[in-house]
């Protein structure tokens, strides 16, 4: 990696988004990662920035987020506490899956 590059990780926490996002960003094409996989962060910033989705419901969500991290209250928005949820709740289903496996077929 060159002095202005960074790893997808690193671009990743400077974009405030989990590494799977710039992945996905990657293989989309709203990036462009350098030869080497690395990421120029002020191009990619800037290249991210003009692919943004103009529809309603995406500028909203935006909106939503950026008032959210600026007030530190981005945990409460309705879209991270309905992710919490949903992740709390494939856990049960997953734990409830692997004890019905386990009885099925005890060891």
């Amino acid at each position: 990696m060159t002095d202005e590059s960074v790893s997808q990780a690193e671009f990743a926490r400077r974009e405030g988004v989990d590494r799977k996002t710039v992945s996905r960003w990657v293989q989309d094409g709203r990036i462009t990662p350098n030869q080497d996989g690395s990421i120029d962060p002020v191009r990619c910033h800037f290249e991210r920035l003009e692919t943004t989705s103009p529809l309603p419901h995406h500028v909203a969500r935006a909106a939503q987020f950026e008032l959210g991290k600026s007030t530190g209250d981005v945990e409460t928005t309705p879209a991270a506490a309905l992710s919490g949820a949903l992740k709390y709740q494939t856990y049960l289903l997953q734990k409830a899956k692997a004890e019905l496996a386990n009885i099925a077929n005890p060891a």
